[in-house]
């Protein structure tokens, strides 16, 4: 686009009217009307002039909606998410919660044969060792279809129906509009992928003081006869001994 065309479509998105945009960039003094309202509508259309206003037209409406209560919504989106979306500590069951007899349970029979050949080979390599002791071949006395998200079996004797505790980090691309609020993002480190979140506790704040909660007045009836005034929170300091007291006061209406 040249500086022109550009100048004629923000003229264009401010006053809404194509001609007079254009009256404002060119100079028209030569030209008659019918040919201004021509060359206008022609450049209203190109390309890269709808373009442009398409942008300007998303940006102002994004704006408009940039309100206080647009912004009051995002925090009570935010304060309220559950955690629990984003991801989750759950206790699933061991080998053994729901194998038969509770003995060690394989996911099917694949993965039984898999450990046997795995077992055997060992044993193998490590036949004309000293002091070689074979390992035991794995059975699979406890059965096949282990499924690692069941839950616990209380009466398991290997992990007590303890369990064991699995962290689980769930789908982003399906969360809620509050959990895409509360959902900053996911930094890989040694242990393994970290999902970070944004301050619940700091959006909740934010609402208290908003809403005045923290010099909101306690409606502490005093006992009959006494003259004691309402404490007002602002008034209980954050020095424990002054706090103490203000405290006791509120107590004994004193």
């Amino acid at each position: 686009m040249t500086p022109k065309q550009t100048r004629f479509a923000m003229t264009l998105f401010e006053c809404g009217d194509q001609t007079e945009a254009y009256r404002r960039t060119y100079n028209v003094e030569n030209m008659s009307q019918n040919s201004i309202y021509t060359a206008a509508y022609e450049l209203a259309n190109h390309p890269e002039v709808v373009k442009l206003i398409e942008e300007r037209t998303e940006d102002a409406a994004l704006v408009a909606t940039l309100n206080e209560a647009w912004v009051l919504k995002r925090y009570m989106m935010l304060a309220n998410a559950d955690p629990n979306e984003l991801v989750e500590s759950r206790l699933v069951c061991c080998r053994h919660c729901h194998g038969i007899d509770h003995n060690y349970q394989w996911v099917d029979a694949r993965e039984w044969a898999e450990a046997v050949a795995a077992v055997l080979d060992d044993n193998a390599r490590r036949a004309g060792s000293r002091n070689f002791t074979p390992r035991a071949i794995p059975t699979n006395d406890g059965g096949y279809g282990f499924w690692g998200t069941k839950p616990p079996a209380h009466d398991c004797p290997k992990c007590f129906g303890r369990g064991l505790t699995d962290i689980h980090i769930h789908d982003t691309r399906n969360l809620s509009p509050a959990g895409k609020l509360l959902y900053a993002g996911v930094k890989m480190t040694a242990n393994g992928p970290e999902i970070k979140m944004r301050d619940q506790d700091g959006a909740l704040d934010f609402l208290a003081k908003y809403l005045g909660l923290d010099k909101k007045v306690l409606d502490i009836n005093p006992p009959p006869g006494s003259t004691s005034n309402l404490h007002k929170l602002s008034e209980i300091t954050n020095d424990p001994i002054q706090a103490s007291k203000a405290y006791a006061n509120l107590l004994t209406g004193t």
